[in-house]
């Protein structure tokens, strides 16, 4: 705030005032226009303010600090400090192992989810394009969801591979378990012969 002249030729007059307690120093033009300007008002109650609680703070006795209180004082200061590191490092791992296992991720499923060619255009793991075997994976749903639906059901024959007769084994015996197809019809209780 911006204060007129007639405000600065008056400051060092109350602020003599104030620090002094004597009236009589004080010309009466002062007290005049203490009545009729509020920022001057204001600022000497303020330096009021100020000088009482100087001579509060003076009345309290100096003591000297232990020998060993700075010490104590780096000493909480470096405690605080390696906390508040560890605690920026712990935040930095967690988000950087998140965003490692998700490009981890991404790097197996994306060449999967996106049919990229490995080497030439029909390059896949079955031996098919993209194409192909999109058209053979509908095929093998629509006949599987027919015969659910119409409860014939045959088992299962071996998986169609690129290179026949060939088949993954996964047990260490190499027998395959039987696999019993059930009919939609039939999820309730277990019948029994009479």
């Amino acid at each position: 705030m911006i204060r007129p002249a007639a405000c600065h030729a008056y400051d060092r007059v109350l602020t003599v005032f104030i620090a002094e307690r004597d009236g009589a120093s004080v010309p009466a033009a002062a007290f005049e226009h203490l009545e009729a300007c509020d920022a001057c008002a204001t600022r000497l109650r303020e330096l009021a303010l100020t000088s009482m609680r100087l001579r509060r703070l003076a009345a309290f006795p100096v003591t000297e600090p232990s020998a060993d209180a700075l010490t104590r004082l780096r000493e909480r200061v470096d405690r605080s400090r390696a906390s508040a590191a560890a605690l920026a490092w712990r935040w930095r791992v967690t988000l950087a192992g998140m965003a490692t296992g998700t490009f981890v991720v991404a790097a197996i499923v994306a060449p999967l989810a996106l049919h990229l060619p490995l080497g030439s255009a029909r390059a896949e793991p079955t031996g098919y394009s993209p194409h192909e075997v999109d058209l053979q994976d509908r095929r093998v749903e629509e006949s599987y969801l027919l015969a659910a639906r119409s409860g014939t059901l045959a088992p299962l024959a071996a998986p169609a591979t690129a290179n026949s007769g060939a088949m993954f084994w996964r047990s260490p015996d190499r027998v395959s378990p039987v696999r019993k197809e059930v009919p939609s019809g039939s999820t309730g209780p277990a019948q029994t012969a009479d």
